[in-house]
């Protein structure tokens, strides 16, 4: 990255919002001090809740894969996740494993019943949640990365892919340029059905300001839930 080699370089004094691999590469360089802190950035998996039509104003009808609009889809992918094993060999040990838009050191954002729900890796358990959601033996889905950048993504696709194998799921993993990435699910609308997208966001802690993200038009999963939306303009500072 430009931004890294500038500052390994001299030619720059600081820089931010860069990858937690990024920060364990400079750690030990004479005249560089480089940490994590406590900026909530953090590595998404997501996929679309919902294809869009302009009859109903962009809002999602459906998708041409259902299954996905099944919370046990969500919840199968949850189980399917070796979070300790992603964070061992993905990350080099550099982070928490998490599941919600909240990160696991701000403990005081955490509603308690959503804090409790915790996916362990369960295989046979993900397997039982897919069938349930309707997806079928066979069923293979695209794992959307960048090509040239974030070769950590490829990674954690590769140990997905992996696990699904083991259950009787594919996953075709894919590199793009920017733009192609960009352009499969940006702006919000889009219909990508079974595409997973590899992701990053970086945000203030402010969780008000984090949930926005969720809002219907902001994430590229067209995730749309009224009542999260009231909620969210109720919550807004």
């Amino acid at each position: 990255d430009s931004a890294i080699q500038a500052v390994v370089k001299g030619e720059a004094d600081f820089v931010e919002g860069i990858t937690a691999l990024e920060v364990k590469s400079l750690q030990g360089k004479p005249g560089i001090t480089a940490h994590n802190g406590n900026s909530p950035g953090f590595d998404e998996i997501a996929f679309n809740t919902g294809s869009v039509s302009a009859a109903t104003g962009g809002h999602p009808i459906g998708d041409p894969n259902p299954a996905v609009l099944d919370p046990k889809f969500r919840h199968a992918l949850g189980y399917a996740l070796n979070l300790p094993q992603l964070i061992s060999k993905v990350y080099q040990g550099a982070g928490l494993p998490g599941t919600t838009i909240v990160p696991p050191n701000y403990t005081a954002y955490h509603w308690e019943p959503l804090a409790a729900q915790k996916f362990t890796f369960d295989l046979q358990k993900a397997k039982q949640l897919f069938t349930q959601a309707g997806v079928k033996p066979g069923t293979t889905f695209t794992f959307w990365a960048l090509a040239g950048r974030r070769d950590e993504w490829i990674t954690m696709g590769e140990i997905l892919q992996q696990d699904l194998q083991k259950i009787g799921l594919n996953l075709s993993i894919q590199r793009n340029d920017v733009s192609t990435w960009l352009g499969k699910f940006y702006p919000a609308g889009k219909s990508y059905p079974g595409t997973i997208i590899a992701n990053y966001f970086s945000m203030p802690p402010q969780p008000t300001f984090a949930f926005q993200q969720g809002l219907y038009g902001n994430c590229e999963c067209n995730w749309n839930n009224p009542k999260l939306e009231a909620l969210a303009k109720q919550a807004a500072p």
